[in-house]
């Protein structure tokens, strides 16, 4: 569709202007930057430069870690207003996991800036005495179900989507509305029916392009037929193919980015996409970088600065060969005005403090391992 409306789009640029566009960009984010890439895998005629946020690169993979994550979160089907993860429970989480794993970029600044860096166990978290639920602790139930969230979804073939990176999770778009629900707007809108986003996304998926079967029961599924089950639909509408061989032949360009404290799509699974271009083409960096952004939710919004000029980015690259070293994000508040500016370097470097100026301020940070 992406690439029928691009055809379209030149044709009225050419009928009305009396030439062709010089240049023509794509941005996207989630599914729009699963688009992007498919443009860049697919068609890689249309688009001088691409901008892919938050790709949902391989949807049969991301239901999947949807469903596990349902799993541990609502195990009962039929009691969705009851999540084994609780309110008290994700600011818990939130609270330790920033004591253990702030300061690892050199600064506190309410930011995990280094998610995979980070040390901290779910096991460290107090017991409630007497399995009683409480603020200040977890139930043994509470802590499998945080462990499964934060743990790969797995079969006999290996890893199909990986556990959740660490921070974010009390954030007011964080677990409680995508991941452990109970989202009282999501429920309100749809008679009850999804408690959370990944619950929606998920379950839907895998009744309706899976298996085509409304009474398909999540809790019952055991990802052991996954591969065969998602085979066909794969097919049509994942974007893992890491060849942009083509896309680079034509001078293309393309820029990756991801929030790391997404809760809707993992930023681990952009890395491995990542990876595996890299695998094949070990000068990919000449024409594709990727870009993660601490503390940054679902395409926008969190902790982080999470404002960045894609377009100076891709253009620069695309019309002048100056590749992104590094860009500059913002945090802005509520009537616009900018409160802290971080460089985000291109993976896998990351910003780190340089130890003196203030932490809100881009130029006292560095680009580092």
């Amino acid at each position: 569709a992406m690439h029928r409306t691009t055809e379209v789009a030149k044709a009225v640029i050419r009928e009305h202007y009396g030439r062709d566009p010089v240049r023509s960009y794509f941005f996207g984010c989630s599914n729009g930057g699963r688009q992007a890439l498919m443009e860049a895998q697919r068609y890689p005629g249309d688009y001088d430069g691409i901008v892919s946020g938050a790709p949902a690169i391989s949807i049969t993979r991301i239901a999947a870690g949807f469903v596990k994550n349902i799993q541990a979160s609502f195990p009962d089907p039929s009691r969705r207003t009851e999540s084994a993860i609780s309110s008290d429970n994700l600011r818990l989480l939130e609270t330790r996991v920033l004591a253990a794993c702030d300061a690892l970029d050199g600064v506190r600044d309410s930011v995990v800036g280094d998610p995979p860096g980070c040390a901290f166990q779910v096991a460290s978290l107090p017991a409630c005495p007497g399995d009683q639920a409480g603020p200040g602790c977890l139930t043994r139930s509470q802590r499998a179900a945080i462990e499964r969230v934060y743990t790969p979804i797995t079969n006999q073939d290996g890893v199909i989507y990986p556990g959740q990176p660490v921070g974010g999770e009390n954030w007011p778009t964080g677990w409680g509305m995508w991941l452990s629900g109970v989202n009282q707007q999501l429920m309100g809108g749809t008679g009850g029916a999804f408690p959370s986003l990944q619950f929606a996304f998920g379950t839907e998926f895998f009744k309706y392009f899976v298996f085509a079967d409304s009474t398909w029961d999540y809790s019952r599924y055991d990802f052991s037929t996954w591969h065969r089950d998602t085979r066909l639909v794969s097919t049509l509408i994942d974007a893992g193919n890491p060849d942009l061989s083509a896309f680079k032949a034509r001078g293309g360009k393309l820029i990756l980015w991801h929030g790391w404290a997404d809760p809707g799509l993992n930023a681990l699974e952009t890395i491995d996409y990542y990876r595996e271009v890299e695998k094949r083409d070990p000068a990919a960096r000449e024409f594709a970088r990727l870009f993660l952004l601490p503390g940054v939710m679902h395409c926008y919004g969190g902790p982080g600065p999470d404002r960045v000029n894609w377009f100076s980015a891709i253009s620069d690259w695309v019309e002048h060969s100056k590749p992104p070293e590094h860009l500059v994000a913002t945090k802005a508040d509520t009537t616009g005005k900018t409160m802290r500016t971080r460089p985000i370097c291109p993976h896998p470097l990351r910003a780190v403090y340089r130890g003196h100026g203030s932490i809100d301020n881009a130029t006292n940070f560095s680009c580092g391992p």
